[in-house]
């Protein structure tokens, strides 16, 4: 891999920053293309782990590893959006509100920014700002709801089966078509 290319890198680095939140034991891994020191750490450990012998090369048994494990945290990640649903103390997140839950909403945006065209970032943190308003107006819109931009559990629920559908189990999915 050290002779990868950036966005081979970026994959690892991806997976394995994914990972890191999971697994104490990875180091945190910032997605650069330049396979760096945390990077190589962050490998060998997943490595030692997970698929020995420890190299800090990354053949097809490693890369194939790394996938399933970075799938299967994913999968347990989208599914317990889904069965969690909305926080039980909220009815509705309105625009311009806060809310700890709306990191996890723009955190399933920000995937499917990866696979479905006009999906905006909105950073971070837990304030319902204006890209994720306008990314729930047209979830809502293609969904045929009322596009008021308000979060309630139907639009929760709509969020967290088009993540688990285009970024969970999409890699499933097209393998199945194949």
């Amino acid at each position: 891999m050290e002779k990868g290319n950036a966005y081979e890198i970026a994959c690892l680095q991806t997976m394995l920053g994914a990972l890191s939140g999971l697994w104490p034991k990875l180091a945190k891994v910032e997605v650069t293309g330049v396979l760096d020191e945390p990077t190589l750490e962050a490998l060998m450990t997943f490595q030692r782990e997970f698929c020995p012998p420890v190299t800090g090369r990354v053949d097809a048994r490693t890369w194939h590893a790394l996938e399933e494990a970075y799938r299967r945290a994913e999968r347990e990640r989208a599914q317990a959006a889904f069965q969690s649903g909305m926080p039980s103390d909220l009815t509705e997140i309105l625009p311009g509100e806060d809310a700890p839950c709306l990191a996890q909403i723009k955190f399933m945006f920000r995937r499917l920014a990866d696979v479905l065209d006009g999906i905006e970032d909105d950073g971070e943190d837990t304030h319902y700002g204006r890209a994720t308003v306008r990314n729930v107006r047209r979830l809502q819109t293609a969904a045929r709801l009322e596009p008021d931009g308000a979060v309630r559990p139907q639009t929760w629920e709509l969020l967290a089966r088009l993540y688990d559908m285009c970024v969970v189990r999409a890699p499933e999915l097209s393998a199945q078509g194949e």
